[in-house]
């Protein structure tokens, strides 16, 4: 929440000051509630982006679309054509008998009124579940997560668009 601008011209701390020089300065109330609304909405979109790293790193990775909307898009890598909902999730079979381990950056996050994105890097690896002696796959991929506010004022992920860089872009990332 943000706090009130409160404006005392001519205050020295070292002398009282009269009641008659006081003043008061507030943004308008529509101002005011804009800026709290602007402060919550960022706190929801962090909270849903960690959710859902978190989701997608656990033993659990079918509780990841939980937190899409009924529409979801994904645009995959060397796909032509989109995929929703419930081709995603037959796409992300795989994960049944493998686990992600991965470091992911937060590379950048905006929030606007009703829609808000966030870039992320996911360097690491995917895990057997089933065969510990089996050897793991390096997994390299950079998103942009486009969410969007619904009516009942959740965020929910919306747009699912990414990519994995070529051995030779793996090694340096831009700075922005």
């Amino acid at each position: 929440m943000r706090s009130a601008f409160w404006h005392w011209p001519h205050l020295r701390l070292d002398s009282p000051v009269p009641s008659h020089q006081l003043e008061l300065s507030l943004p308008p109330m529509n101002a005011l509630n804009q800026a709290q609304n602007q402060d919550s909405d960022e706190r929801d979109v962090r909270h849903l982006v960690l959710d859902a790293i978190n989701r997608t790193q656990s033993d659990e990775f079918e509780r990841f679309f939980d937190l899409f909307t009924p529409e979801a898009t994904w645009m995959l890598p060397s796909q032509v054509k989109d995929v929703g909902l419930d081709e995603a999730k037959r796409f992300y079979r795989f994960t049944e008998k493998f686990r992600f381990e991965q470091q992911v950056n937060i590379d950048e996050v905006r929030v606007f009124s009703e829609v808000a994105y966030a870039r992320l890097t996911f360097d690491g690896f995917l895990v057997p579940k089933l065969d510990p002696s089996a050897a793991s796959i390096r997994s390299v991929s950079r998103h942009l997560w486009i969410m969007r506010k619904e009516h009942t004022q959740q965020w929910r992920l919306d747009r699912v668009i990414w990519n994995t860089p070529r051995p030779n872009e793996r090694v340096t990332q831009r700075a922005y």
